[in-house]
């Protein structure tokens, strides 16, 4: 036979905060560049090079921000590593970049309730128009680079039609 028993609420121990040392920082910042490298994308359109690419570089710059603290070999290296080598891409990702938005818009603008009964919707042809007036600027665009001109020059006899629906 129990006796005596009575509910007490049990208060959790204080956690101790840990402090943060220099080899935690290094280790943190290890996995953070083993996750960036490690990314999978998925066909056709989930890029993993994207944000691949932003993580590098929001890396170099908080890799920036520590050394601005202290230095550390280690940091120092990934740093003046992903200094010499990002630069170079950039442009590449930007035109990546670029090109993903275009295919973002032209998703919106096909991406439209299928007509019904209730709800006729726009039609077909007003989807159509509003698809050639967004491509139509972007085929006479004379400011991209290579990757982008064929990009949007380059699909054949129907992307002359949809841009230029009148010849």
């Amino acid at each position: 036979m129990v006796t005596g028993l009575a509910l007490v609420e049990v208060e959790p121990a204080e956690q101790i905060e840990q402090p943060v040392t220099c080899a935690r920082v290094v280790r943190d910042l290890a996995l953070d560049f083993q996750y960036a490298l490690s990314r999978k994308g998925r066909a056709p359109f989930i890029l993993s090079g994207l944000p691949m690419f932003d993580d590098l570089c929001a890396l170099r710059q908080t890799l920036a921000q520590c050394l601005a603290m202290g230095h550390n070999p280690h940091l120092h290296h990934w740093h003046t590593v992903l200094d010499s080598i990002l630069p170079a891409y950039e442009p590449d990702f930007a035109e990546v970049r670029q090109a993903r938005d275009w295919v973002n818009d032209i998703e919106a603008i096909l991406d439209r309730p299928l007509p019904t009964a209730e709800e006729p919707g726009s039609g077909g042809d007003a989807v159509a128009l509003n698809l050639a007036h967004y491509l139509g600027p972007l085929a006479d665009r004379t400011d991209l680079g290579p990757w982008l001109t064929f990009t949007t020059r380059h699909n054949g006899p129907r992307a002359h039609t949809l841009t230029n629906p009148t010849r």
